[in-house]
This record gives C-alpha cells, structure tokens and sequence, in this order.
C-alpha cells in the first residue's frame, strides 16, 4: 500500500484559479475605463443636436473601445483555459486539490454567466434605428 501524503497543490490548479479570478477582473476593468471615458467625452454633448466635428477625447474613446474589444474576447478563452487546467489539477494524483477545485469553480461560474449574457443579449435583440 502506498501512504503517500499530498504535501504540494497541483501546479495546474494554482495556475487555474489565478486564471479564474484573473480573467473576470480584466473584463471588468474594461467595461469601467470605457464606461468612464464614455462619459467624459459625451458629458457636455447634446445628442439631439450633434456638433459638426467630433469632440475632444474621441480618441481615447476608440483606445477605450478597442481595450474593451480585446477584453471581450480574452475573458472566455482565458477562463475555458481555467477550467480546463483545474480539471487537470484534479486529475494529477499525489498533489492537494484544494486550488484546483477553487479555479473549476469559479471559471465555471463565469463560464456560466458569459453564457446567459450571451444568450440574453441574442434574445432581446436591439431595437430598430
């Protein structure tokens, strides 16, 4: 009989829950800094009544947008990565899987809730302009 006692977490799930709380907080971020810039630059703007040229700040605008862009499509690929490393932190025999457990759960629970977002968003499609 073996009596090995695991002594070290799996490297894989230390790297999945990083992952896990990572990937989340980097969409998060987007979305504030875009929101923020957003309002900055539309702040004294009268969208009824538009300006002729583009104002100050459009700019960062766009870099907001494009920083939000990436974010949005990093956040599933690094948080399916995630989950796919704490699966394999469970599976690594010898190793404490106290990590891995952690970074399958909450990569699932973000897996879950981009999947409602994303189902949401196409079911309430947006109006005619």
């Amino acid at each position: 009989m073996d009596d090995y006692t695991p002594t070290k977490q799996a490297p894989a799930g230390l790297i999945s829950t990083a992952l896990a709380i990572l990937s989340p907080l980097v969409l998060l971020g987007a979305i504030l800094l875009l929101d923020r810039t957003a309002g900055n630059v539309l702040a004294g703007i009268d969208l009824s009544n538009p300006p002729p040229e583009a104002p100050e700040g459009v700019g960062a605008l766009g870099s907001s947008f494009l920083l939000f862009a990436w974010a949005a499509i990093l956040t599933p690929i690094l948080t399916m990565i995630a989950f796919g490393l704490g699966l394999a932190g469970l599976l690594q025999q010898r190793h404490k899987k106290l990590f891995a457990i952690i970074g399958t759960a909450l990569s699932g629970v973000t897996l879950l809730v981009l999947t409602i977002l994303i189902v949401v968003s196409g079911l309430n499609p947006p109006p005619d302009v």
